[in-house]
């Protein structure tokens, strides 16, 4: 996860020793980081906590992972072999496991219309999704929605990007539960979730269904 954020997600065929190395050859670098983590960690104003379940991933509830970053933390993307999406939704076979990245306020310079879909909270535990505008209940992916056997991972940011045009995170909402859907091409899921969505993030995904 560190290694995406240093060096990102398109240099293929490295190696984590070969990439520490690198690092360690700048002393400087190094410094500036760690005070950088200090820094993040005193302006952090969420108290997130780690979940021993779901494959013991290194995933924190309430904290904020890029994509690249929570493709890392499941193992679907390495140094060695960097993986880049430009879906919502990806699903790792290798561990039975569906990401949802949820963008809550789509702006019209971002999405096309057959993409801005319907996401918003129903309440703090209940989420309205909706899948790929292409995704029918019967198809492979269709059903894995509503299997318990492939549990999703629910990340939520409120935009896109952020006053300097930069890509905004994702908050790790921690694992979903299938609880229904309607119709299909796109289906509309609503999934319960594990743990509380955090109050400020919880106000706004409800103010998206008005």
């Amino acid at each position: 996860m560190l290694y995406v954020n240093l060096w990102g997600a398109d240099r293929k065929g490295d190696s984590d020793p070969a990439a520490f190395a690198r690092l360690a050859q700048h002393p400087s670098i190094r410094s500036e980081l760690l005070e950088l983590f200090d820094i993040l960690d005193e302006q952090s104003h969420v108290l997130g906590r780690r979940l021993a379940a779901i494959h013991d991933f290194p995933l924190v509830l309430g904290a904020r992972y890029t994509q690249n970053e929570a493709l890392a933390a499941i193992g679907a993307s390495s140094a060695g072999s960097p993986r880049r999406i430009r879906e919502g939704v990806y699903f790792d076979r290798a561990t039975e496991t569906n990401l949802l990245f949820v963008t809550l306020q789509k702006a019209d310079t971002d999405y096309s219309p057959t993409t801005r879909y319907r996401d918003y909270a129903i309440s703090p535990n209940l989420f309205h999704w909706e899948s790929q505008s292409t995704t029918a209940s019967d198809s492979p992916t269709g059903k894995r929605y509503q299997s318990r056997s492939a549990r999703p991972l629910l990340f939520v940011r409120a935009t896109k990007r952020n006053d300097q045009r930069e890509a905004n995170p994702y908050t790790y909402l921690g694992p979903v539960e299938y609880l229904s859907h309607e119709g299909e091409r796109p289906m509309t899921i609503r999934w319960r979730l594990a743990h509380d969505m955090p109050v400020e993030l919880f106000e706004y995904a409800a103010l998206v269904a008005v």
